[in-house]
């Protein structure tokens, strides 16, 4: 008989929903847990990357600028130093800004002599990241600040100097 009551007895399936319940909350727990650690791992790796690429330019400027060898804008034909970099700005810039100051979010042309020393990238989620250099930017003009967005690019780098002192202008070409 003790084989048919243990048949019989339901208080064990009273409390497999309960079971089911709590496990269910545990895994959607975890798997969000899971997610949002997954995707801050990817925002950070991308943010190093971005750095990193930033960075490469600043350093390929400043090694260029110190090393002189600048044209004279003022004199046609004149001849100096160019450098190609090759960059890829991963897809989580915003833009990165090279010769001027961060205005408002937006990625500012307008290149004042005060600032620029200065880069700094925006990313997507609105993170600004501001640096200094002792090389001055420029666009290919000497009045804009050189601004590129996510993508790949082949940079030509050339000091030039005008009245202001010398620059390193920016050349983008995306590929």
């Amino acid at each position: 008989m003790p084989a048919d009551s243990f048949r019989r007895d339901d208080s064990a399936v009273l409390g497999l929903p309960m079971r089911i319940v709590v496990a269910a909350i545990l895994l959607a727990a975890v798997l969000v847990l899971s997610t949002n650690a997954i995707i801050n791992f990817t925002d950070e790796a991308c943010e190093s990357r971005a750095a990193e690429e930033v960075d490469k330019i600043a350093l390929h400027a400043a090694e260029i600028y110190k090393k002189g060898g600048a044209r004279n804008a003022s004199i046609e034909g004149d001849f100096g130093t160019v450098e190609q970099v090759h960059v890829s700005m991963p897809g989580c810039v915003k833009f990165a800004v090279f010769g001027a100051m961060p205005a408002g979010g937006e990625a500012k042309q307008e290149r004042l002599d005060a600032e620029s020393n200065v880069y700094y990238y925006v990313l997507g989620n609105g993170k600004l990241r501001t640096k200094s250099s002792v090389t001055k930017f420029s666009a290919d003009n000497l009045s804009k600040a050189a601004v590129l967005y996510a993508g790949s690019y082949s940079l030509t780098l050339e000091p030039v100097k005008d009245g202001n002192g010398t620059y390193v202008m920016l050349y983008t070409g995306g590929t």
